[in-house]
């Protein structure tokens, strides 16, 4: 393993310490929502709109906001 350096290569021991951290990276998150993309509505309004499409009796955009509110803060604590 030969990792170009400024000025002459690595170390082996420095190439293989940074293999070895690369290998253990298990995932990598972004925060997409206002960086990459942008909703034209909240998301509990999404998902109403599409209850609708398929449900008898939806819930509303309004009832469903505490609920993803809720998932969130729950998904935040097991998955920091």
């Amino acid at each position: 393993v030969e990792v170009q350096k400024e000025g002459g290569h690595m170390k082996m021991k420095t190439a293989q310490r940074l293999m070895k951290t690369v290998s253990v990276i298990r995932a990598i998150s972004f925060d997409i929502t206002g960086t990459l993309i942008d909703h034209q509505e909240s998301i509990a309004e999404t998902y109403a709109r599409c209850a609708q499409l398929t449900l008898t009796d939806p819930p509303s955009a309004e009832e469903m906001q505490p609920a993803f509110r809720r998932a969130f803060k729950e998904a935040s604590k097991n998955e920091p």
